[in-house]
């Protein structure tokens, strides 16, 4: 059963902007190895919730290969700090 209806994944899928070279290639490691990632999606709102709360260090535990550490990192001010395992 999808998380989201199809049609409204698609909408907010569309108003992405484009990802770096590097999240894609992420990406298509993960597709091709089974590799289970966030998304681009549940990146993106990441990416959002570091920014809404201007947080300058952050703390994740257990990142894999560093897919979602991209997004929090991508948040943070040039002077933040991410701690990750």
């Amino acid at each position: 059963m999808p998380t989201l209806e199809p049609k409204i994944e698609q909408y907010l899928s569309d108003l992405l902007p484009e990802r770096e070279p590097v999240v894609q290639e992420m990406e298509e490691y993960a597709e091709a190895n089974q590799f289970p990632i966030v998304g681009p999606l549940v990146g993106r709102l990441c990416y959002q919730m570091v920014k809404s709360i201007n947080a300058n260090t952050i703390f994740e535990m257990g990142s894999g290969f560093g897919y979602s550490t991209y997004w929090l990192a991508k948040g943070l001010p040039d002077d933040g700090k991410i701690i990750f395992t």
